[in-house]
């Protein structure tokens, strides 16, 4: 009797431990499959923001970092990207290398702008070749700060006006500052879980319920098997 009752409890100790085993293999592959999603999501992370002014009074300015909106009534989140600013002064150039990460995909580009003004404290260039909006990039040497002011044209073409699409009807001011790639990229995947939860968490509970429903299942066509084998 006692060898029974000892094969009994060490049986249910192993069953135990099978259960336990298979929750954290169902566990792991949820969290690996969230992973994946997520990456899939938010690949690649943008650069670190660099600010360098040693050079300034040589006509040499040097940034990068990543484009974020700091407007009151923004259009909506920029895509990830990342930018690198050259400004020198000799060739009275600023050129901005831009990548911008939409998916699995990186769009590459670069721009030469015409320097405007280079003073002590600031650097300043514009374009304002866009139909309905004029671009002007400030840079300030001693807030080392990069700002990037879009502002919608006083006057627009007639044909965009008239042209069916609307461009240029629901345009705001943007103010697109030069910040963190690192602070951006975690706001987005914040930003990502908050927005997918819900989906995640229901599927969480799902897989646990539907998991245990299995084990006690399990059990207790094991114990009416061993019941029955005794009662033999």
């Amino acid at each position: 009797m006692k060898r029974l009752r000892f094969y009994a409890v060490a049986a249910t100790i192993g069953w135990s431990f099978l259960a336990l085993s298979g929750w954290v293999a169902i566990m792991a592959v949820y969290f690996v499959g969230y992973d994946l999603i997520e990456n899939r999501a938010l690949p690649v992370a943008p650069a670190l923001r660099s600010f360098d002014v040693s050079r300034w009074d040589e006509g040499y300015f040097y940034a990068k970092g990543t484009y974020d909106n700091k407007a009151e009534t923004p259009e909506g989140e920029l895509v990830l990207n990342s930018q690198e600013i050259v400004c020198d002064k000799s060739n009275n150039e600023c050129v901005i290398a831009s990548v911008n990460i939409i998916g699995n995909y990186m769009d590459d580009y670069f721009i030469r702008y015409q320097i405007a003004s280079w003073t002590n404290s600031r650097i300043i260039f514009s374009d304002d070749s866009p139909i309905c909006v004029k671009n002007t990039y400030i840079v300030d040497r001693y807030a080392e700060s990069f700002t990037l002011l879009t502002r919608k044209k006083a006057v627009i073409p007639d044909y965009a006006l008239k042209s069916q699409l609307k461009p240029c009807g629901n345009l705001k001011d943007e103010n697109v500052t030069l910040a963190d790639g690192g602070e951006v990229y975690w706001r987005k995947k914040m930003a990502f879980k908050a927005q997918n939860r819900l989906y995640f968490d229901a599927v969480l509970v799902l897989m646990n319920i539907a998991y245990f429903a299995l084990v006690v299942w399990l059990w207790r066509r094991r114990r009416r098997t061993a019941i029955g084998n005794v009662e033999m």
